[in-house]
């Protein structure tokens, strides 16, 4: 996590914790994980580490190249969740070449880099139907324009997918049955969207 804080390592140590993460107990509780790392090094919202957006995503490409499971994996955690939470990443104390850049973001901007995140996403899940299962149980957290691309997908490469179409089907059908059974909270998707 602290060499992650100067972006010339960034991909470097992308690699070698998503290489981590692998071996990862999924089972432990420890926030500690090599995945959560990654998690916190590339979340949008909050500045854990210099890099700019186009570095990030420039690292996050090596990654795709490398192991595509590995970045579907980084990519499905970084979409956004309703009301999430963050641990802040190690902060280097006595390097000068890493010393904390104060990065403002607004609205915009992090919309932005969640859409370009998940139009990546999207791409390396192409007519994976259990990678598109799990973008569909994310999908009351996307934006609306994100929405309509992983609506657009499923329509336009329904009748290509082979096996798994079940998969898909059981997570629209959760997806719809959640969402109509609490028609009042905060957090549901209107009727009209569900239809």
């Amino acid at each position: 996590e602290l060499l992650a804080w100067e972006p010339k390592y960034l991909t470097e140590i992308t690699l070698i914790l998503s290489k981590l993460a692998k071996n990862e107990d999924k089972e432990s509780n420890g926030v500690n994980k090599p995945s959560e790392s990654l998690r916190e090094i590339y979340l949008v919202w909050k500045s854990n580490i210099n890099a700019t957006l186009d570095e990030r995503l420039k690292s996050i490409n090596v990654l795709i190249d490398k192991d595509d499971n590995a970045a579907f994996n980084l990519l499905i955690n970084l979409m956004p969740r309703n009301g999430d939470i963050s641990e802040s990443t190690y902060r280097p104390k006595w390097r000068k070449f890493t010393e904390y850049k104060s990065q403002k973001r607004c609205d915009n901007d992090i919309s932005d880099a969640y859409s370009k995140y998940f139009d990546k996403l999207l791409k390396i899940s192409g007519l994976d139907c259990h990678r598109l299962s799990q973008i569909i149980i994310k999908y009351s957290d996307l934006s609306k324009v994100d929405r309509k691309k992983l609506y657009e997908h499923l329509e336009n490469n329904f009748d290509k997918l082979n096996e798994g179409k079940n998969e898909i089907k059981l997570a629209l059908k959760n997806l719809i049955t959640r969402h109509r059974s609490f028609p009042d909270a905060t957090w549901a998707m209107k009727y009209d969207e569900l239809n």
